[in-house]
């Protein structure tokens, strides 16, 4: 069975996401750009006091707990993710989360038995880089969700000989782009909240590029993105769990530390749902994205709009013929 891993930031919400159905958490915590998205504060929890109390609820009713050092930086930001390190392997913590490689040795070196997840900034999209990562001691790899269900399948296979686990992202899938390449992670404080109360990241705002060297040119405003953009990035991967469960993928991750936990935990059990449907014989072939559209349906009052899928196998399914919302 998948296990479905939710991003936590408040203490108060850890119960909601656990009877939700939630097997994982993921959580950072504030201080020092130990995690990508350390300037936001809604995305975080407060210290390590809060996350000794997360670990403690968790760990007393079977789901375990990932702590997020996936950021990348200089001497300052080191010290700051190994303190965390030391005191979250002091409290229990079931799971580590990094992007550079050189932590894992770092963490290992802390002589406390932990599960190293490599997150997607790592850039794992093939099976050679995923063998690459097991070498270095990765028990996990989160794969690029660019990946389309062939490839995850395929690389899924390989892992099984690996020795290592895979995990891919599910709902509210997010960024177009390929994370390994982006280096506007660490930027989370430039973001602005629109009139829709919605935040813009800095790679979604107008920006103004003045060029140096070269042919002298005029300041150029380039348009990267719209108000808009992060309702249309909100996509859904719940069908495509039939065929991800056969693939023997290990984990489905929900992106969004920073949203709502009501939010997160209505999309945690929609996933149950859905699992408990695929392990009963409920879902074959023939009916796998039917199934999920009335499961969400029947979770969010309404059905599933076109280009919400984000595997694109699934969009060509429902866009198929005799296909119905």
């Amino acid at each position: 069975m998948i296990r479905i891993k939710a991003p936590l930031h408040a203490v108060e919400d850890c119960l909601t996401l656990i009877e939700a159905g939630a097997a994982e958490l993921y959580c950072g915590v504030a201080g020092g750009g130990a995690n990508y998205r350390s300037s936001d504060p809604n995305s975080q929890l407060p210290g390590l006091d809060a996350l000794k109390e997360v670990i403690s609820i968790s760990s007393s009713r079977g789901t375990d707990v990932y702590l997020c050092l996936n950021s990348f930086g200089g001497r300052e930001t080191r010290r700051h993710q190994l303190d965390q390190a030391r005191a979250a392997l002091g409290y229990g913590v079931f799971g580590i989360i990094v992007s550079d490689i050189s932590l894992i040795r770092e963490i290992r070196a802390l002589g406390r038995p932990v599960k190293i997840v490599l997150g997607t900034l790592a850039g794992c999209l093939n099976s050679r880089s995923l063998r690459f990562f097991a070498g270095l001691g990765a028990d996990r790899v989160v794969l690029e969700r660019q990946l389309g269900l062939e490839d995850i399948a395929s690389i899924a296979a390989c892992a099984r000989d690996a020795g290592i686990g895979v995990e891919v992202i599910i709902q509210n899938l997010g960024c177009e782009n390929v994370n390994a390449f982006c280096r506007l992670h660490s930027f989370v404080a430039l973001s602005r909240v629109v009139s829709s109360g919605r935040r813009l990241n800095p790679c979604w705002r107008r920006h103004e590029v003045t060029y140096f060297g070269g042919e002298t040119a005029a300041p150029e405003v380039v348009n990267a993105g719209s108000e808009d953009r992060p309702a249309r990035l909100l996509r859904c991967g719940l069908c495509s769990l039939y065929q991800l469960r056969k693939s023997g993928v290990e984990a489905a991750k929900i992106v969004g530390r920073h949203l709502p936990a009501r939010k997160t935990a209505r999309d945690v059990a929609l996933l149950r749902d859905y699992l408990a449907a695929c392990a009963s014989g409920r879902v074959n072939d023939g009916n796998f994205v039917a199934v999920g559209q009335e499961l969400r349906r029947a979770a969010w009052g309404r059905p599933c709009g076109p280009g919400k899928c984000f595997y694109q196998e699934i969009e060509a399914l429902r866009r198929g013929p005799g296909w119905q919302t």
